[in-house]
């Protein structure tokens, strides 16, 4: 995995975080649009998926491990 540093963020007590605006346009993520989360365990890391178009428009429920083989 290439990574790409976009600052430091707050875990606000709400359990939200502000990114980087310049992160969400590389992206192509908007305010509303959904995107996968997944924990890696062993690097104690967080990655956020920008879904594509296709699955933007399918319902996931809360867990599917099924896209944790990607």
């Amino acid at each position: 995995m290439k990574l790409a540093f976009y600052g430091t963020v707050k875990v606000y007590k709400t359990n939200h975080v502000k990114l980087d605006a310049n992160l969400l346009n590389t992206l192509g993520i908007r305010a509303g649009d959904r995107v996968d989360v997944f924990l890696d365990t062993e690097e104690r890391t967080i990655v956020i998926k920008r879904l594509d178009e296709h699955d933007r428009s399918k319902k996931h429920g809360k867990n599917y491990s099924d896209r944790t083989q990607q």
